[in-house]
């Protein structure tokens, strides 16, 4: 099938707009049907999305009237919603699928309600698909000039977040106006962000209550960055509620939210999301937890990423058990290729180079301590930046300092007032 808009989808299905109401978005019963036809025909056309996630999403009230309604604009909210099931990093390529997944799904709740009709909806779509090849009007170039300069001011508004956050913040723009109220919020409140996103996991801002699911993994890992450790365990529950994909990727993220810090709590919390099926992530996570380091190591090589946050955990847990098998020369080299703009690499990069330059010789020693210097100057000043927690990276940043025998600078590398901003 040629590209598909919500333009087009409204305009070929609008004839059809009374099956639809008729269909698997009012019948209960005729949801899983759907939603299995739908995911089968995904996995056909090399979309990988749960039969389950659908049916979850078919069940949502706003689901069901975006498409009663059948519009241009409904039609861009639920595909919009849909994309967050989509795996993969980019965001035009996650709503190209979710376009061609609303479409399946649209032809197969018209079968459910009358299988004579969805012949003549499918030769609809190659129709209209014709008709909008090639057509550019002003109206979308002046719409295409608009979401211009609104990007501009949303990418000036997340200068204060991380960059995987203002990143992400950026690509969920498109899909959810709500983040721009998030973000209006956490700009003002500096330090307080993680007491901000407790509130918000304890009661829900009104503009929370339509947000898609990879809303809900964003504001997850913000509150994981900001120290709420318990908010973002909500927030990623909430994201696996609502479809979140890859499913074993926000549990395990979940699981490792333990508001004690305890891995024996973490271990709790695991016990009670079963045994994780086939994912190599899971069986992983378990083995890390209960110190099988060899295995967990084996199981994490057979889990593939879905994006750069995912391949830094990857790291982050490859490292980890690597120091615990006293394999820190390995443990280093996997730090080094990791993307240290992800919270927690520098330091663990750091302090993996602060522990290898007390056990080496005086020149090797200089060296790794100048080296975790480095990293460790460069975790505070990135955190300070977005006002994260820099206890940590200015603690290292000092030891750092007297190993590489600067004391000046030890002194200069402290942590400013509590840690944070500045």
């Amino acid at each position: 099938m040629a590209l598909l808009t919500s333009a087009l989808l409204a305009k070929a299905a609008m004839p059809w707009a009374g099956k639809l109401a008729l269909s698997g978005f009012t019948k209960v019963m005729r949801r899983p049907r759907v939603a299995r036809a739908a995911a089968k025909r995904a996995a056909e056309a090399g979309i990988p999305v749960t039969a389950k996630s659908l049916r979850i999403w078919l069940a949502r009230k706003d689901t069901g009237e975006q498409l009663r309604t059948c519009s241009e604009a409904s039609l861009d909210q639920a595909a919009g919603r849909l994309a967050y099931m989509m795996p993969g990093d980019i965001a035009e390529e996650r709503r190209r699928n979710a376009l061609r997944v609303l479409s399946m799904v649209m032809e197969e709740s018209v079968r459910a309600a009358d299988p004579s009709q969805a012949a003549l909806l499918v030769g609809s779509w190659g129709l209209q698909t014709t008709k909008e090849e090639g057509r550019k009007t002003r109206n979308q170039l002046r719409e295409l000039q608009q979401d211009v300069r609104g990007r501009d001011g949303l990418e000036q508004a997340v200068r204060t977040l991380s960059p995987w956050a203002a990143e992400e913040a950026l690509l969920l723009a498109a899909s959810w106006p709500g983040v721009i109220k998030c973000i209006n919020v956490l700009s003002t409140v500096g330090r307080q962000r993680g007491d901000v996103l407790r509130q918000w996991a304890d009661t829900h801002p009104a503009w929370l209550e339509d947000a898609p699911a990879g809303a809900y993994a964003w504001l997850g890992h913000l509150a994981a960055d900001y120290d709420a450790p318990g908010a973002a365990r909500h927030f990623f529950e909430t994201c696996l509620r609502e479809g979140g994909h890859p499913r074993d990727y926000y549990t395990m993220l979940a699981v490792l939210q333990e508001e004690d810090g305890t891995e024996e709590g973490a271990r709790r919390y695991l016990d009670t999301q079963g045994d994780g099926g086939s994912s190599p992530l899971m069986a992983a996570l378990r083995g890390f937890l209960d110190g099988a380091w060899e295995q967990g190591l084996a199981d994490l090589g057979r889990w593939e990423p879905h994006d750069a946050g995912a391949a830094a955990i990857k790291s982050h847990f490859e490292a980890k058990a690597l120091l615990n098998l006293q394999r820190s020369e390995e443990a280093l080299a996997v730090l080094r290729r990791a993307d240290e703009s992800f919270s927690g690499i520098g330091m663990t990069l750091a302090a993996t180079l602060l522990e290898h330059a007390r056990n080496s010789r005086t020149t090797n020693r200089l060296a790794a301590g100048q080296e975790a210097l480095a990293v460790a100057l460069r975790a505070r000043n990135s955190r300070r930046s977005w006002s994260g927690d820099s206890t940590e990276a200015a603690a290292l940043a000092v030891q750092a300092a007297v190993v590489s025998e600067d004391l000046a600078l030890a002194v200069e590398a402290g942590p400013a007032d509590s840690g944070r901003g500045s």
